[in-house]
């Protein structure tokens, strides 16, 4: 745990240091949920740990691996992907960033897509229930299997 909020600190700091990041940034308060949120999931998973809650351990650092996709996401909406070909950093209005509409995939692909997901997704969940079940209560808080 404590390289983990060690990481999630480092890149805050890194982050709020930067003047192309804050300027990337479209909404600047869901941006400080992130390290907020990362770090009460890791303490979470921490407590949970020294509890013997390997259940409840691996859904917080679960979340905790999953927030960063989100967050970002929402603090740099409506943009996918900021543009590095301006030198003079990043804008909110920026022609060559890429949006949400820009990057959105078409109507068939979409199709095509879901009539893939609908028997893979059921499969692949299966396939993570059945290894979590094979090797539950193998591991302890020692290991680190849940970061």
């Amino acid at each position: 745990m404590p390289v983990a909020l060690t990481a999630v600190a480092t890149a805050t700091v890194l982050g709020l240091l930067s003047d192309r990041v804050r300027a990337a940034v479209a909404r600047p308060a869901v941006a400080v949920l992130l390290p907020l949120a990362l770090v009460a999931a890791l303490l979470v998973a921490r407590a949970a740990l020294r509890r013997g809650r390997a259940g409840l351990a691996f859904a917080a650092t679960s979340v905790a691996l999953a927030l960063p996709v989100p967050l970002v996401g929402a603090a740099l909406w409506p943009r996918v992907l900021v543009s590095t070909a301006d030198a003079a950093g990043p804008q909110l209005t920026d022609p060559a960033a890429l949006t949400v509409a820009d990057a959105a995939a078409s109507g068939p692909t979409l199709a095509l897509l879901g009539w893939l997901a609908l028997p893979l997704v059921p499969a692949l969940l299966g396939f993570q229930a059945m290894c979590w079940w094979v090797f539950r209560g193998r591991t302890d808080g020692r290991a680190p299997v849940y970061w």
